[in-house]
C-alpha cells in the first residue's frame, strides 16, 4: 500500500455561494455586487464586500470557472496575458532587452501581462500555458515564426486563431512591426559617398535574410544612382563565426588574444589586401562593425584614416578615453518597436475586428568618428 502522504492544497476556496449563504441573498446578486454593478443597491454591495473580506475571498481564484462560464455561453474571454517567444538568451543582448522593454512599458500601464519562452530547437515543446486558452495573442520574432511549434498553435483548440504579431519579419496575417532597414542602409550609402568612398564592402549571411536583403537592395539602388555599377563597386563578404555576439569583442580586442591569432591572416584583411579599392566596411549590426573594427586596428589599419567602418542598430558602442562612442551606425528605435507591438496586440485582442495593422518604424544614420574621407 502507497503510503506517501498527499500534498497538502491549502484550504478550500471561498466560493460566491458562501458569500450569498452568509449574507442571505442570491449568487447572482453576490457576483453582481462584486463588479460594483449598479443594479445593486449601495448597502448590498457593501454587505457583500465586507462578507467577502471576512471569509478570504479571492477572485483570483475563480477566474477558471469564470472562463469555462463564459466560453459555454459562446462569449471571448480576454486574460489580459500575451506571450513572446524570443531566441535563447535573448535578455542578455541589448538588441533583444531593448525591445522586451518596450513590451513592458506598454502592457503593464493596460494591465497585460507578459509571458516569455525562448524555444531552443525544434524538439522543445511549449509550456502548456499556450494550450489552455490562457494566453490572449502572441508576439514572434521573425525568425522563429515558422518554427513548427509556433505553427502547431494554429491546429491547437486551446489558441486557434488568437493574434500572432511578428516582430522584424512578414506576417500573412497582416499584423506585424518592421523597421526601414532599406532606408538606413541608403543613408549610409549616401554618407560615404559624400565622404568620397566608393567602393563598400557589406558582411552578409550563407543564407537568405530578409532585412538584409532589402539593407543591400538600398545600398544598390543609391550606388546606381549615382553612376556606379553594384557589381563593382558593391562588396559581400560572408560574416565571420562569432561576429554577431557583442559579448565577444572585448576579447576579441584584446592584445592577449591577437599574440595566438595572426590579424593579417584572416578573410577580412585577405579580401582587402586583394581589393584595396575598398575604403569603407559595413556591418550586418554593431557587434559585426566592432568586431571588424578590432581586427583591423591589430591588423595595422587606421579607422577611418584608412578606412571606415559602420554599424546597424545603435546598440553596442566603440567608448574612447572620453566614454564617447565613436562608431557610426545606423539607429534602429527598437524600444518603441517593443511599444508599437504591444499596443497592436492589445488593440487586437480587445477588438477583434480590427483591420490588418502593420507598422514600418523609420531609422536614421548616427554619425561618428568611424566614419571619414575615403583614402586616395
Amino acid at each position: 500500500m502507497n503510503t506517501t502522504p498527499r500534498r497538502q492544497l491549502g484550504p478550500k476556496p471561498v466560493t460566491l455561494q458562501d458569500i450569498a449563504e452568509r449574507c442571505g441573498v442570491s449568487k447572482m446578486t453576490v457576483s453582481l455586487a462584486l463588479r460594483h454593478d449598479t443594479r445593486i443597491s449601495a448597502d448590498t454591495t457593501a454587505r457583500v464586500q465586507t462578507a467577502a473580506d471576512a471569509l478570504g475571498y479571492n477572485a483570483a481564484q475563480q477566474e477558471a470557472a469564470r472562463r469555462l462560464a463564459l466560453r459555454k455561453h459562446g462569449q471571448d474571454v480576454v486574460n489580459r496575458l500575451v506571450a513572446l517567444i524570443f531566441p535563447p538568451h535573448f535578455y542578455r543582448k541589448r538588441y533583444f532587452s531593448d525591445i522586451f522593454r518596450g513590451l513592458l512599458e506598454a502592457l503593464t500601464p493596460e494591465g497585460f501581462g507578459l509571458l516569455t519562452t525562448s524555444l531552443l530547437d525544434n524538439d522543445m515543446a511549449l509550456p502548456p500555458v499556450y494550450r489552455r486558452g490562457e494566453v490572449d495573442g502572441l508576439v514572434v520574432f521573425a525568425a522563429l515564426a515558422n518554427d513548427p511549434q509556433v505553427q502547431s498553435l494554429r491546429t491547437d483548440s486551446g489558441f486557434g486563431n488568437r493574434p500572432v504579431l511578428v516582430l522584424l519579419g512578414e506576417n500573412p496575417d497582416g499584423l506585424s512591426v518592421q523597421t526601414d532597414d532599406r532606408g538606413g542602409a541608403v543613408a549610409t550609402a549616401q554618407h560615404l559617398l559624400a565622404l568620397g568612398h566608393r567602393h563598400l564592402l557589406q558582411f552578409v549571411f550563407h543564407g537568405h535574410e530578409p532585412r538584409l536583403a532589402s539593407r543591400l537592395d538600398g545600398l544598390r539602388a543609391t550606388l546606381t544612382e549615382a553612376g556606379l555599377d553594384p557589381a563593382h563597386h558593391l562588396h559581400l563578404l560572408p560574416v565571420q563565426p562569432g561576429w554577431m555576439d557583442p559579448a565577444t569583442v572585448e576579447e576579441y580586442d584584446d592584445d592577449a588574444y591577437w599574440q595566438q591569432h595572426d590579424p593579417t591572416t584572416n578573410p577580412l584583411t585577405d579580401y582587402l589586401r586583394a581589393h584595396p579599392e575598398v575604403t569603407a566596411v559595413l556591418g550586418i549590426n554593431d557587434s559585426v562593425a566592432l568586431h571588424a573594427w578590432a581586427l583591423l586596428r591589430h591588423a595595422g589599419y587606421r579607422v577611418p584614416e584608412d578606412i571606415s567602418v559602420v554599424g546597424f542598430d545603435d546598440t553596442e558602442p566603440a567608448l574612447d578615453a572620453h566614454g564617447r562612442n565613436g562608431l557610426t551606425t545606423v539607429h534602429v528605435p527598437l524600444v518603441e518597436l517593443g511599444q508599437t507591438a504591444a499596443h497592436l496586440l492589445i488593440a487586437r485582442v480587445t477588438t477583434p475586428d480590427t483591420a490588418r495593422a502593420t507598422a514600418l518604424l523609420p531609422t536614421h544614420l548616427v554619425e561618428r568618428g568611424s566614419t571619414g574621407t575615403a583614402k586616395a
